[in-house]
Order: C-alpha cells, then structure tokens, then sequence
C-alpha cells in the first residue's frame, strides 16, 4: 500500500477516535515513511487527542525546525506546552512562529489566553479583541473558556 493510502486510512481511524489503529496504520507505511512530515503531523495529532503532550511536543518541535514556515506546528506546540503548564514557554513558542499566522484568528485567541493566564490583561484582550474581529464565532468560545477567566473577572 502506498503512503498515501496509509495516511488516508489513519485519518479515518482517528476520526472515529480510533487512535491505536492509527497508530498501527502509520507504523504499517514502514520504517522508510517514519519521518515524512504527513506521518509525523498525524502522529502528533493523535498524541495531541491521547492528551500524550510530551510525546506530541517532542514531534512537533521537530516539525517546527524541519518545517519553519509551516505554522501549525508551531500553534500546536504551543498549545502542548501550555496544556503542559508552561504557558510562558506556550507564548514564546507561538511567537516564534511564521509571521502568516498572524493573519488567523486561533493565533490570536491563543495568543490572548496564554497572555491572560500569564497575568498581562491587557495584552489579552487586545489579542481576543483581533481573534472577534476576524472570526466572531471565537465569542462563543471565549464565554466558556476557562484560561480567560481573568479577562471575564475583570469586566
């Protein structure tokens, strides 16, 4: 089976929250595909949905240096990092992203929760303010978010 067919399937596995079976599907591509950058994002993607942080961060820096113009890894790392309690370090990582991110809106929620548990409520609510402003769905979200609780304390 080609990789391609080895990805698609682990996809599928992991849509169904089948995350062993992903698993076994990417180690199925062989030991020749173990470092294609697909293989790698979907691995993390299901140690990110395990709650497996550590495992997914160790992939996604990787990704972040083998792929720096590619701003997912580095949202996700730092999303890793945060759920780590390392939100300083969350924060540091996003920033050091691809100046593209700036143009999506979860670069700039993220940006506003980690800018919020860190204390600087100000800096947050600029950065929520530019999450609403391009994409106002992100208000729902922030209502129930607990990492801007100290924006809502605030109001």
């Amino acid at each position: 089976m080609e990789l391609g067919r080895h990805i698609e399937a682990a996809r599928a596995f992991l849509m169904l929250d089948m995350g062993d079976d992903a698993l076994e599907e990417l180690e199925a591509a062989g030991a020749a595909h173990r470092n294609d950058p697909d293989v790698l994002e979907l691995k993390a993607a299901i140690l990110m949905r395990r709650k497996d942080w550590a495992s997914a961060l160790r992939i996604l820096e990787f990704l972040c240096r083998a792929l720096p113009f590619s701003g997912d890894h580095f949202m996700h790392a730092a999303f890793c990092l945060h759920e780590m309690r390392r939100t300083r370090e969350a924060k540091e990582r996003l920033l050091a992203g691809p100046s593209t991110l700036k143009k999506r809106a979860l670069y700039h929620y993220n940006l506003a929760c980690y800018e919020a548990q860190l204390g600087d409520l100000p800096a947050a609510r600029l950065a929520l303010d530019r999450a609403f402003a391009m994409d106002d769905s992100f208000r729902a979200v922030a209502r129930e978010d607990r990492d801007l609780a100290p924006l809502r304390e605030m109001a």
